[in-house]
């Protein structure tokens, strides 16, 4: 009888190596596997915040009356007068009487346009607070429709850049 407790002990000294060995490689698969899911990559975080401040001030431009967009004011029924923004439809005397009421919507910034009528090709160009178009350090470009004073609209391009858009 004490052959056989000796014989049985013998069996299971084996099988605790095997799972202490298992145990062990997943442990440090597990550890592995943290380390690589969990690794941090760098970003250039301030890359995409300006990325967002110009989206911001950008579509500000675009789509605020206090802008360069469209705000048509009419009377309803009643006989209240209602206002009424064109978004994406930017005015070009905004443009072209003064930009630095562009500047001034957007806080301040200062910025360089060229707005492009497609149709007509004309083309007006300006920078505000003294920037000049050396000075760009973001820019991009978005479809818009201009309005003429004469109610004329035809389709055109804006091409926005800025120096600084951070806060």
């Amino acid at each position: 009888m004490v052959f056989l407790l000796k014989n049985k002990k013998a069996v299971e000294w084996p099988m605790i190596m095997i799972y202490v060995i298992f145990t062990a490689i997943l442990f440090i698969m597990g550890i592995f596997m943290i380390f690589s899911v969990a690794d941090v990559s760098i970003t250039d975080v301030d890359k995409d915040l300006d990325e967002l401040y110009f989206t911001l001030l950008a579509d500000r431009i675009i789509n605020s009356a206090d802008c360069a967009a469209l705000q048509e004011i009419y009377t309803d029924e009643l006989g209240n007068t209602k206002y009424q923004v064109r978004p994406g439809t930017v005015m070009w005397s905004k443009f072209y009487s003064n930009a630095d009421d562009i500047s001034d919507c957007i806080g301040g910034k200062k910025l360089c346009f060229v707005l492009e009528d497609l149709k007509t090709d004309n083309t007006m160009s300006g920078c505000t607070g003294g920037m000049s178009p050396e000075e760009i350090s973001i820019q991009d470009s978005y479809f818009v429709q201009i309005y003429y004073n004469d109610e004329n609209i035809n389709n055109g391009l804006l091409t926005i850049q800025f120096k600084n858009v951070k806060p």
